[in-house]
Parts: structure tokens; C-alpha cells; sequence
């Protein structure tokens, strides 16, 4: 499956410290060869009503928001964790 990244899931990666960069695309990849691999820390969000099946994958502090949409992973969102509770 091929990943997109959202133009602000994109400008907050390239913010972010090149320590933690490489970690969360190594994760990415994983990601588009196994999308539901129980290697990775993968959650299904609750209550987002109609929308599509919005997921959750969790690198240490960060969490990559995304769904799948027929064979392309699209990511919404790459954000810290304290700010996931103001979703």
C-alpha cells in the first residue's frame, strides 16, 4: 500500500527532532506492508460517527492518525500525545 501524508501531518515531521524522524518513518513503512501488522501499536479510534475507520499507530510519544481508503493509507494527522486528548 502506498502512505500520503497530509500537507500538516508533513510539516509537522519535518519539525520534528531528527532523532524521532527516522523512528516514525521506519514505522510508516511498516505500515505500508503490513497495515494491520500486531508488531505495531495500532488502535482503532471510537465515536468519529460516519466518518471512514480512523486509526491510530503510536511511536513513543507521537501518535500517526490515518485510514485506509481501497489500497493507500492516508495520514491526517502526526501529533504528541497530550495533544490527541483535544481531538
Amino acid at each position: 500500500m502506498d502512505v500520503f501524508l497530509h500537507n500538516q501531518a508533513e510539516k509537522f515531521l519535518n519539525t520534528l527532532d531528527r532523532k524521532i524522524q527516522p523512528s516514525i518513518k521506519e514505522h510508516l513503512k511498516t505500515l505500508s506492508k503490513e497495515p494491520y501488522s500486531k508488531l505495531l501499536d495500532i488502535k482503532k479510534l471510537k465515536g468519529m460517527g460516519r466518518k471512514p475507520d480512523i486509526f491510530r499507530l503510536r511511536v513513543g510519544e507521537y501518535r500517526i492518525i490515518y485510514f485506509i481508503q481501497g489500497n493507500e493509507i492516508l495520514v491526517t494527522d502526526i501529533i504528541r500525545r497530550e495533544a490527541g486528548y483535544n481531538l
